[in-house]
Parts: structure tokens; C-alpha cells; sequence
């Protein structure tokens, strides 16, 4: 629909951002950026096609045993409850 939101199955809906009004760092998706070395979440990440749930699955499969997880979560304000999804390790 045209204000970004998926109140119609997004599988219905073309040109939908089923990311709209998530919160970075928290349920945006995580992609790698390999100029900062590390991974970012964003609500709209244009040209990105490799994302990720995590900031643990996208540092462990773009940049191995580096810092990138450390770097990731700093890059973002820290929340008040956990910053992964219930059910899933980090």
C-alpha cells in the first residue's frame, strides 16, 4: 500500500517495504557493509540484497572472526529488552 506499511499480505503487494517501521538494530534486517567492516541494520536499505536476521549471522558469514559483532551492536543505541529475537541465539 502506499504508506510503506504491509497491512495487506506482503506477498499480495508489489513495491511494499515489509521492513517499514522497524527499528534499527533491533527487527531491521542486518546486511554487510564492507566499507565500515562491520554489519548495519537498517529500516530502508536500498540495493541491498544479502540481509540477514542477525548481527551474529551476518558478522559470522561476511567477516569471520573479526570484531564486527562488537562493532555492530555499538552502532546502534542500545534498547531496553534483549537484542535478539526471542527463541534465537546471540
Amino acid at each position: 500500500d502506499n504508506n510503506q506499511q504491509c497491512y495487506t499480505p506482503c506477498t499480495e503487494a508489489i513495491n511494499t517495504n515489509p521492513f517499514a517501521g522497524c527499528s534499527p538494530g533491533w527487527d531491521c534486517p542486518w546486511f554487510p557493509d564492507t566499507t565500515a567492516g562491520y554489519c548495519k541494520s537498517e529500516m530502508h536499505p536500498t540495493q541491498q540484497y544479502e540481509i540477514y536476521r542477525t548481527a551474529k549471522e551476518c558478522c559470522q558469514e561476511n567477516f569471520g572472526g573479526s570484531t564486527c559483532l562488537q562493532k555492530s551492536q555499538d552502532s546502534h543505541a542500545p534498547f531496553p529488552w534483549p537484542i535478539h529475537f526471542p527463541g534465537t541465539p546471540e
